[in-house]
């Protein structure tokens, strides 16, 4: 399929915000990629217009490309000054925007270059194969070690003889990880369902089985192929990360109401890693709550689950706690979070000893165990597992009424635990797989006059620092999710909780995550001095939910109002999530409702 073809429904996506116009035009875009001749590249096709070249579940390969290598392909390719490029994207605020209007003018007066032999070209336009453009853009991303700054330049100018102004674009912003389409996981499988089923009613099997399969490229050459029975057939291997159940959050008092009257059962909620653990034979995985394989930082964690898992296969979940020398004291997350490295870990695993504590078994012995209640899982996770110093069982305890989760809840934060989750133990109480809902609710924080939970969000822009802080970003502008509305919408300013060594490394990350403008799908009345690409995820604690007409967070749900957090302060960096598990506008809205209960 021609590159020239996708990008018109790509501009097309970059001038609208509304997730009803997306999910058309992208069902339009999938209609012509189940064409016969174009079948070969669905799988392809998703993933670029999720800017990746593989699934999110598989190593993505970085270009390793930033703003000022692209300058010199560009320079290199059109003949252009670096400074005269440089001031072009300045102008145009975006550098795949600055390359097509170089392009275009080029065009314009009729140079004519050398093609590549791969290329078709016609009287009227370039003809840029998917394949070839896939193939080139994985060479790319291959290239490693001395020279490899010459080789990744001159592959970049080959890349841009082979395409028209318009497919330069995108495919720049490709490489610069800044494909700003707003396009979220669900949006595709509205889409995948519309275009190849007829209807947008079959959502629920296809995401079910994303859930599982967590792969949109395999989802929809699957759903392509064989239809929904074959998206039906679609079940857990060990090997493969399933997306994680998700908790909510309400009032303390309205938690056992919701669990549905009766007795439920609190565990307590770790402040560590949370993990999935797959073993197949002898050979075992560690992903985390992103779905990346973190295997190689837990050698102790595998040595043990190999050693005190009797299932031959399973998938379990359960959270990595960092641990004193005696294993008696559980440490907080800042501690574990020592063993993310490629290096020294064998060091780490000496002066940063962990324990595993399992909460939940999923599939074990070729059988899915998703249907079933919590308890039978649990039974049978008790069973599977030898207890030992490094792999436990959370601590779980019955609960008959609300003053025994408040006491359990005490209990649980002298011993270190961040809190408690809440569980229902009915014949409904199945494992939803990448679901937020009322079946586990956590509970972090009682205390009046205080937030009763931390909120992760986004940076999305930042202000240079003043006077000590002379050359840092300070604050940062964080935004919540609205899963509605598929946007990220401005919540509240931080600058108070970092240290200076914080700062230092915020600023420096940040610094590649510079854009020129607010991707489309940022809602920002304010502007600061900086935009970002928002990636980065920070958990800020506060006093309380306000009021601020500043926030622009309920804006887009009809609320004029705006909500924003008193008095944010910094508690840490969450790697393990991705922008889409931040919290949501929804969440902010209901977390405003049960504060202001509380004072009533």
């Amino acid at each position: 399929m021609d590159f020239n073809k996708i990008i018109s429904y790509y501009e097309k996506l970059e001038s609208t915000r509304k997730r009803l116009e997306m999910i058309e035009i992208l069902a339009q875009l999938f209609s012509e990629c189940i064409k016969e001749e174009n079948r070969k590249d669905f799988r392809k096709i998703i993933y670029l217009t999720q800017g990746r070249l593989v699934s999110e579940i598989d190593d993505f390969p970085t270009f390793g490309i930033a703003e000022k290598m692209v300058i010199q392909a560009i320079s290199k390719f059109t003949g252009i000054a670096n400074s005269n490029v440089k001031n072009l994207i300045n102008k145009k605020g975006d550098v795949g925007e600055a390359l097509e209007s170089i392009l275009k003018r080029r065009e314009g007066k009729k140079q004519t270059y050398s093609l590549d032999t791969f290329v078709k070209e016609t009287k009227t336009e370039k003809i840029l194969e998917i394949s070839r453009l896939y193939s080139e853009l994985e060479k790319l991303s291959k290239i490693k070690g001395d020279g490899s700054q010459d080789q990744k330049i001159n592959l970049l100018t080959g890349i841009f003889r082979l395409s028209s102004p318009q497919s330069a674009k995108f495919i720049v912003k490709i490489i610069l990880s800044d494909l700003r389409m707003g396009i979220a996981d669900k949006t595709i499988l509205d889409s995948l369902s519309l275009s190849i089923t007829g209807s947008k009613n079959n959502r629920s099997f296809i995401e079910h089985a994303y859930n599982i399969h967590p792969d949109l490229g395999y989802i929809a050459e699957k759903l392509m192929k064989e239809g929904l029975e074959g998206i039906k057939s679609i079940t857990i291997q060990v090997g493969i990360p399933i997306r994680m159940m998700l908790a909510s959050r309400i009032q303390y008092t309205e938690i056992q109401k919701k669990l549905g009257g009766g007795d439920f059962i609190a565990e307590y909620k770790y402040d560590g890693e949370r993990v999935q653990v797959h073993k197949k034979g002898q050979k075992i995985s560690l992903f985390s709550r992103r779905l990346k394989d973190i295997t190689h930082q837990y050698p102790d964690i595998v040595e043990c689950v190999n050693n005190q898992v009797k299932s031959e296969n399973a998938v379990f979940e359960g959270e990595i706690v960092a641990m004193d020398a005696f294993f008696e004291k559980m440490l907080p997350f800042q501690v574990v979070s020592t063993r993310r490295r490629k290096y020294d870990i064998e060091k780490m695993k000496k002066e940063v000893p962990v324990c595993l504590y399992s909460f939940d078994l999923l599939f074990e012995n070729d059988e899915s165990l998703l249907n079933l209640s919590l308890n039978d899982r649990r039974k049978r996770l008790e069973k599977m597992i030898t207890p030992s110093e490094t792999i436990q069982f959370s601590n779980k305890k019955m609960i008959h009424n609300t003053q025994e989760m408040v006491e359990y809840f005490n209990e649980a934060r002298k011993k270190g635990a961040e809190g408690i989750m809440n569980k229902a133990i009915g014949p409904d109480s199945v494992y939803k797989s990448g679901n937020r809902g009322f079946l586990w609710i956590k509970l972090k924080g009682l205390e009046g006059g205080k937030m009763l939970d931390t909120i992760d969000i986004v940076i999305i822009g930042g202000s240079w620092g003043k006077g000590r802080r002379k050359g840092l970003l300070s604050p940062f502008y964080g935004a919540v999710y609205n899963k509605e509305t598929n946007m990220f919408e401005f919540f509240t300013r931080v600058g108070s909780g970092f240290s200076d060594d914080d700062l230092e490394q915020f600023t420096d990350r940040l610094k590649k995550l510079e854009i020129k403008k607010p991707p489309k799908n940022i809602i920002c009345a304010d502007t600061p001095d900086v935009w970002f690409q928002p990636e980065i995820i920070i958990e800020v604690m506060g006093d309380e939910l306000t009021i601020s007409n500043k926030s622009d967070v309920g804006a887009s749900l009809g609320d004029p109002r705006g909500y924003s957090l008193r008095f944010p302060v910094y508690q840490r960096i969450r790697e393990d999530k991705n922008i889409y598990q931040i919290t949501t506008t929804q969440e902010i809205l209901e977390l405003f409702e049960i504060q202001n209960s509380q004072t009533l």
